[in-house]
């Protein structure tokens, strides 16, 4: 079977995309079962051949993946030429081959207040282009039962995500990293709840513990205004490579995610694999990712998120028997079972 994989993320995409992409393929490529061709924009070609060497792809040149994939994809005759496309987002509404569409979430259909009128506008035609696929994939169950709630396809499977392994090759050091620290990593916009939880910092009895944040600037930033007396409490640390991430996970106290939303939460596995305990909001996709390894709190109250920090922080017991959880969790996620799945609906279809 020849199966296409839009791959156009792999060197230029968005942080979350970028990451996702670049694992499924680099593992799907050493399918020996099936021919693996990836779908490239044309501008990446040097990067292509200098990555994969002289590889068997599809080179596409409209920029806007949207309209790539409708009005593109469907007309190259390479492309007809395959049993099965997976499209990142929007799938076409023709063409010879299976289709199959990636939606990495639809919080924008429940949330529309964490997403800018561009975004918006930007992804509404994914719920119709959806209908048209043969298969939607995304990336937890309780995403899937979104997708299907909302009448984007009732043919949804998901495929949850894995840890990245450059992560492990953990950097010698980190600047401005504190000794002790509780830590948050995602993008700094409303979504997150950052301002929450630097709410509950004051609250904690540990006064000289400090409150670590890992993210870039996202569309819907967040405005966080930390109090005068936090100031010296709270340290953003920003353009942290994969290695560096794994340095600050290795040596934090305690994993916070109080966001008020998302599609998977990749952040709570992350920590759980360095054996962090792990605070997480218990909404959303986030107990069924951290699942009995995870410490549920509500996200929109900052005395229950201090209250969960200090009885980690005091009860050694308690924290130990939390890092042995995390640890067990963590293990259930891999991107190659990952891939292996995606294969195998791939298979199925």
């Amino acid at each position: 079977m020849k199966i296409g994989f839009d791959a156009r993320w792999y060197f230029n995409g968005p942080v979350s995309g970028k990451l996702v992409v670049r694992n499924l393929f680099d593992r799907m490529i050493t399918n020996s079962l099936h021919t693996i061709v990836p779908i490239f924009h044309v501008k990446d070609k040097n990067n292509v051949y200098k990555k994969f060497g002289n590889i068997n792809c599809i080179f596409t040149k409209i920029r806007n993946p949207l309209l790539s994939n409708v009005f593109e994809i469907p007309f190259l005759k390479k492309s007809n030429e395959l049993h099965i496309i997976i499209f990142q987002n929007f799938s076409p509404f023709f063409g010879s081959f299976k289709k199959i569409n990636y939606i990495h979430d639809i919080i924008f259909e429940d949330r529309p207040e964490f997403f800018t009128k561009k975004e918006k506008l930007y992804f509404s035609p994914m719920k119709y282009l959806s209908r048209k696929a043969d298969l939607v994939i995304t990336i937890s169950k309780n995403e899937k039962d979104r997708i299907i709630r909302k009448g984007y396809s009732k043919n949804v499977d998901y495929v949850y995500h894995g840890i990245d392994k450059s992560m492990k090759n953990i950097a010698k050091s980190v600047k401005n990293l504190p000794n002790e620290y509780i830590l948050a990593v995602g993008r700094i916009n409303i979504r997150k709840n950052i301002s929450t939880l630097i709410k509950s910092m004051s609250l904690i009895k540990n006064k000289n513990m400090k409150l670590v944040i890992v993210g870039e600037d996202s569309w819907k930033k967040e405005n966080i205004n930390v109090d005068e007396k936090l100031k010296s409490r709270i340290v953003f640390l920003k353009n942290i490579s994969n290695e560096e991430l794994g340095y600050i996970y290795s040596n934090a106290k305690v994993f916070c995610f109080v966001s008020l939303d998302e599609g998977f939460g990749l952040p709570i596995v992350e920590a759980m694999s360095f054996g962090i305990p792990v605070i997480c909001s218990n909404i959303s996709v986030m107990p069924e990712v951290s699942g009995n390894a995870g410490i549920l709190v509500d996200p929109y109250s900052e005395n229950e998120i201090a209250e969960k920090i200090d009885l980690l922080l005091k009860d050694k017991l308690f924290y130990e028997q939390q890092q042995k959880l995390s640890i067990k969790k963590a293990s259930e996620y891999s991107w190659k079972k990952s891939t292996e799945k995606i294969i195998k609906l791939c298979e199925q279809l």
